[in-house]
C-alpha cells in the first residue's frame, strides 16, 4: 500500500518520538486508546489543587508518583495543561423533568460556549428513545432551544439506563478525554432487561478516559413506576447515578433548587480547568503479564511529592489491562457478499418497549411490556467509497441520498425493510457491519490506514520524554512498520467503518427526498417523461410512509447504507427516527399525504406563458411545517372557511429557479423565493412570492404574480406577514 505524503511524515514523527520498548502484541493494538495502541505507555487523566500560590507551577516527572496495585511505574511524562475533551450533555427529557429544562438550556450554553477552542461537543436528549440531537463535533455554536425543551407529552416515560448505555458506546472509541454529562433525576421506567444498572456501569468502566457527571434535579422527588411496575409513585433513586459517577471517578451534583444548575455546570468547569495527564511505562514483568490474554483489572494511584501542590486520578481509579481480543458477535453473519451489497443475518429487535400505534391508521397508543427479537436476513448496501465521500450540508440530505439508492435498487430480489434494522440493535452490532465492510473493496484499505494513522497519532502522544532515556535509544524503524502492518480486526475498524454518526427525524429525511425528487422530475426533457417520473414519485413517497410512518413496533430504525461524516474523518450510519406517539391522535413528525415540494413543482411547472420566464427550470430548497392554530385559521378563512384540515395543512417554503425558453446555461436566469400554504385534504393550495436576491418584491416579478393570479393559486403575501406578528398560544 503506497502511503500518502502527510502520512509518512507522521511516521517519521513517531520514528524521531521513540515509540517502545518491545514489540506490541497484536490482540492490544486497538485504535482510539493509547494504552491499547502502546502497551508500554499508558496516558492517565490526572486533577491538581494547589494549597499555596504556584505550588503547582512547573511540574516534573520526578515531581509525580504512579503505582499500580501498589507497584510503582516509572512517569515519563506530564502535563499539567488541561487536554483536549469530548463532552456529551445527555439530558432527560421525559414528563418528570419539564420544568427543570428552560434553566438547563440556559446553564449549558453557558457552560458550552466557555469551553476551549479545541474540544468538542454532543447533546443527547432521552425520554422513551435516546436522540442524538447534536453530534460530536468543534464549533461551540448555541444549542437548539427545542431540543432541550421539548412539548409536554404524557406519554414520555423514562430508559434512563438505556440512554445511559446508548451514551456510552457513542464516546467509546475516542482517543481524547471523555466527560458525560447527565441530567436526570434518576427515574427509570421502561429501560430494556438486558441494559439494567450493573450492565451499564460495568460498560462505562471500561472505558478509559471516560468519567460521567450526573446532576440529580429535584432530588427527593417521586418516579411513576412505568407501565411494567405496576401503579403507585416511589422515590427517584439516587443509587444508580452514584454507582456510575464512583466507577468512572465522577462527582454526583444535587439540584435541590433552579438556583443550583448554574452553579452545577461552574463547578464542573472548574474541575476540567484543573486537569492534566501523566505518562508512565509498564515494567517487563508487566508485558509478559500483559501476554497472557485475560481481563484483569488493576487500581491506579497518582500522588504528588512536591508539598503545596495535591494531584489524583481524575477519571477512573481502576484500569483494564491485558483486554482478552474482540471476536465478532455471533449476532451477525454474513450470507452472501457482492460488488454493491452484503446480506447478513442479524438478531434485531423487531418489537420494543413503549409507546406504540395498535395500526397505522389507528391512533390507538399501546404499551408493550416485552421486546421481542428474532432472526432476520438484511443486506447492507454498499455505495462506490467515492460516491459517499461527496460534500453533503448535512445529515439527512446524506440519508435521504442513501434512501434513494435503497429505492432504485429494491424490487423483487429484495425489499426496502430489508436495508433497515433497529437502532439498538445497530449499536449493539457495530463490529458485526465493520467486519462485513472491512472484506469489501475500498473500505477495507480505507479503513486500515484510518486505523493506522490512529495507532501513529496515539504513539507520537504517549512517548514523549523529556528525561531521556537510555533503554528507547537507537530503536529500529522495522518495530514501528510491524506496528502499522499488525492485523487489524472488527473491534479496532468499529470506531471507523461502522460509527454512530447521528439521529434524524423521519420528516426531515421525506423533505430531503421531496427535495431530490422535485429536482429529478423537473430535470426530464418531455411532459410525458415528467409525469412518469410523477408517478414513480407518489409510488415511492406512499411506500416511503409505511417505512417511516407511525410506529407499530419500533420507534427508531437504521439505515444500512454506509455515509461519510467529514468533519471526524469516519464511515458510519444514521438512525431514523420514527413520529412519535400522541395519545388519540396522529403522531407527531408524520409524513404529508404526498410529497409536497413535487405536487407544488408540478402546479408551477404547468402554469406556461408566464412571459419572458415562463419555465421552472430547478427547485434548490424545500422546508415545510405544520401550521400553527392562527395561521391555520387565516388561510383558512382565505381559502374555505371549512376546508383546512388540523393534519394535512403545511406552510412550505421553495427557493425557485426560473429561465427564460430557449436560453443556454444559466443566462437569464432568476431566483424566485415563494411561500405557500398548502391543505391536502382539500387539494387546494395558494402561493405567495415572498422575494428573491434580484428582487426583493413581488412587483418585481410580475409576470409571475399575475400568472399565479390567473391560475387561482396566488395569495397575497401580507397573510404570511400578518400571520408572523399574530401573538403565539
Amino acid at each position: 500500500m503506497r502511503w500518502p505524503s502527510w502520512f509518512r511524515l507522521l511516521v517519521m514523527a513517531a520514528v524521531a518520538a521513540a515509540s517502545s520498548a518491545r514489540s506490541v502484541p497484536a490482540q492490544a493494538l486497538r485504535s482510539g486508546l493509547t494504552e491499547q495502541v502502546s502497551v508500554a505507555r499508558v496516558r492517565w487523566p490526572i486533577r491538581w489543587r494547589e494549597s499555596r500560590p504556584g505550588g503547582c507551577a512547573g511540574m516534573q516527572v520526578g515531581d509525580i508518583q504512579v503505582s499500580e496495585d501498589g507497584e510503582p511505574k516509572r512517569v515519563t511524562a506530564v502535563e499539567m495543561e488541561r487536554q483536549a475533551t469530548a463532552h456529551l450533555l445527555l439530558v432527560d427529557v421525559s414528563g418528570s423533568m419539564l420544568r427543570w429544562l428552560p434553566r438547563v438550556r440556559q446553564a449549558a450554553e453557558n457552560y458550552l460556549e466557555g469551553l476551549p477552542s479545541g474540544d468538542q461537543v454532543a447533546l443527547a436528549t432521552f425520554g422513551e428513545d435516546l436522540f442524538l440531537a447534536r453530534t460530536l463535533a468543534a464549533g461551540l455554536s448555541p444549542l437548539d432551544a427545542r431540543a432541550l425543551v421539548p412539548e409536554p407529552d404524557e406519554l414520555r416515560y423514562t430508559a434512563l439506563w438505556d440512554a445511559v448505555d446508548g451514551a456510552v458506546r457513542y464516546l467509546d472509541g475516542l482517543a481524547q478525554r471523555k466527560v458525560l454529562i447527565l441530567l436526570t433525576d434518576g427515574c427509570d421506567s421502561i429501560s430494556r432487561p438486558e441494559n439494567g444498572l450493573q450492565a451499564v456501569v460495568e460498560r462505562a468502566a471500561r472505558v478509559p478516559g471516560l468519567t460521567i457527571l450526573p446532576l440529580m434535579a429535584g432530588f427527593g422527588a417521586t418516579c411513576g413506576r412505568g407501565p411494567y411496575e405496576g401503579r403507585g409513585l416511589r422515590p427517584a433513586s439516587r443509587s444508580g447515578p452514584e454507582r456510575l459517577a464512583r466507577r468512572t471517578g465522577g462527582t454526583v451534583y444535587d439540584l435541590r433548587s433552579m438556583a443550583q444548575v448554574s452553579s452545577s455546570f461552574a463547578r464542573i468547569r472548574r474541575r476540567l480547568d484543573r486537569e492534566g495527564v501523566v505518562v508512565y511505562a509498564w515494567t517487563e514483568r508487566d508485558l509478559d503479564r500483559g501476554n497472557k490474554n485475560d481481563d484483569r483489572w488493576v487500581r491506579v494511584r497518582v500522588t504528588s511529592r512536591r508539598r503545596g501542590c495535591e494531584v489524583e486520578s481524575a477519571g477512573a481509579r481502576q484500569r483494564l489491562v491485558a483486554e482478552a481480543q474482540a471476536v465478532p458477535a455471533d449476532s451477525v453473519k454474513i450470507v452472501a457478499r457482492e460488488a454493491d451489497s452484503i446480506t447478513m443475518k442479524v438478531l434485531d429487535l423487531v418489537r420494543e418497549r413503549g409507546a406504540l400505534y395498535g395500526a397505522p391508521d389507528r391512533f390507538i397508543v399501546s404499551l408493550d411490556r416485552e421486546p421481542l427479537w428474532a432472526v432476520r436476513r438484511v443486506r447492507i448496501l454498499v455505495p462506490d467509497l467515492r460516491e459517499i465521500q461527496k460534500p453533503s450540508p448535512s445529515f439527512p440530505e446524506r440519508v435521504a441520498r442513501g434512501m434513494d439508492l435503497a429505492f432504485q435498487r429494491s424490487g423483487k430480489k429484495m425489499s426496502l425493510e430489508s436495508v433497515f434494522i433497529h437502532g439498538a440493535a445497530f449499536l449493539e452490532d457495530r463490529e458485526g457491519l465493520a467486519a462485513a465492510l472491512l472484506e469489501q473493496p475500498g473500505y477495507g484499505p480505507w479503513a486500515r490506514q484510518r486505523v493506522a494513522e490512529e495507532r501513529l497519532r496515539s504513539l507520537v502522544g504517549s512517548s514523549g520524554e523529556r528525561d531521556g532515556d537510555q533503554q528507547l535509544q537507537g530503536r529500529p524503524p522495522e518495530h514501528l512498520q510491524s506496528l502499522l502492518e499488525a492485523p487489524v480486526g472488527a473491534a479496532a475498524a468499529a470506531p471507523f467503518l461502522a460509527a454512530w454518526l447521528a439521529d434524524v427525524q423521519a420528516l426531515d429525511v421525506g423533505r430531503e427526498l421531496d427535495r431530490r425528487w422535485c429536482r429529478a422530475m423537473l430535470s426530464e426533457a418531455t411532459a410525458d417523461a415528467r409525469r412518469r417520473r410523477r408517478d414513480e414519485t407518489d409510488a415511492a413517497w406512499a411506500h416511503l410512509r409505511r417505512v417511516l410512518g407511525p410506529p407499530t413496533a419500533v420507534r427508531v430504525r437504521t439505515l444500512l447504507v454506509p455515509t461519510y461524516d467529514p468533519v471526524r474523518r469516519v464511515i458510519g450510519f444514521v438512525r431514523i427516527h420514527l413520529p412519535s406517539p400522541r395519545r388519540g391522535r396522529p403522531p407527531a413528525g408524520m409524513l404529508p399525504m404526498k410529497p409536497l415540494g413535487v405536487e407544488l413543482s408540478t402546479q408551477l411547472a404547468g402554469l406556461g406563458g408566464v412571459g419572458e420566464y415562463r419555465d421552472l427550470q430547478e427547485v434548490q430548497t424545500v422546508t415545510y411545517r405544520r401550521p400553527d392554530r392562527h395561521e391555520r385559521t387565516i388561510f383558512g378563512s382565505w381559502i374555505a372557511p371549512a376546508v383546512a384540515s388540523r393534519e394535512e395543512s403545511w406552510v412550505v417554503e421553495m427557493g425557485t429557479r426560473w429561465q427564460r425558453a430557449g436560453s443556454v446555461g444559466g443566462a437569464d436566469a432568476v431566483e424566485i423565493q415563494l411561500r405557500a400554504f398548502m391543505d391536502l385534504a382539500g387539494g387546494l393550495a395558494c402561493v405567495a412570492v415572498a422575494g428573491s436576491p434580484a428582487a426583493g418584491e413581488e412587483d418585481e416579478v410580475p409576470w409571475l404574480g399575475d400568472r399565479l393570479r390567473q391560475a387561482r393559486l396566488s395569495c397575497p403575501a401580507e397573510l404570511f406577514r400578518r400571520s408572523e406578528f399574530l401573538q403565539r398560544p
